[in-house]
């Protein structure tokens, strides 16, 4: 659940270079996205997600791992964790950000990206992680 409301929170925080998700369009980073990844031989251009804002998007993906919390679900926690990497990696390649300058700027990134990836690392390791039991009590 906390990971859940990481998530949630991080939308109406500040992320890389202090870009707002509120003004950040799903459409428009993910077309850049997909566009970095194949090297421009592929655009997406969809008006309808383009009027979509990454907060809605983080959102949908909170409720999404609190649900999963709450149903007790390892698939839908995952699927949470997933899509919440792709975000993450949609801001990244949105600004350009080398994987060395996120390692060594983590602090500098912003308090949404960085919810947004204690929240991956939680919800994976909850999922990931097996139950602790307490050994039983034998009979004496």
């Amino acid at each position: 659940m906390v990971a859940g409301l990481m998530v949630l929170c991080s939308g109406s925080l500040a992320w890389i270079n202090g870009q707002m998700p509120i003004n950040a369009s799903f459409g428009a980073m993910l077309s850049q996205a997909i566009t970095t990844i194949f090297g421009g031989s592929v655009t997406i251009s969809i008006a309808l997600l383009n009027q979509i804002s990454m907060a809605a998007v983080l959102f949908v993906v909170g409720v999404i791992i609190l649900v999963a919390a709450v149903l007790g679900s390892r698939a839908i926690a995952i699927v949470g964790a997933a899509i919440s990497a792709l975000i993450v990696a949609m801001w990244i390649i949105a600004t350009n950000i080398s994987l060395d300058g996120l390692i060594n700027n983590f602090t500098r990134l912003g308090a949404g990206t960085n919810l947004v990836i204690i929240s991956i690392v939680t919800t994976l390791l909850v999922v990931l992680l097996p139950k602790l039991h307490k050994p039983s009590k034998s009979a004496e």
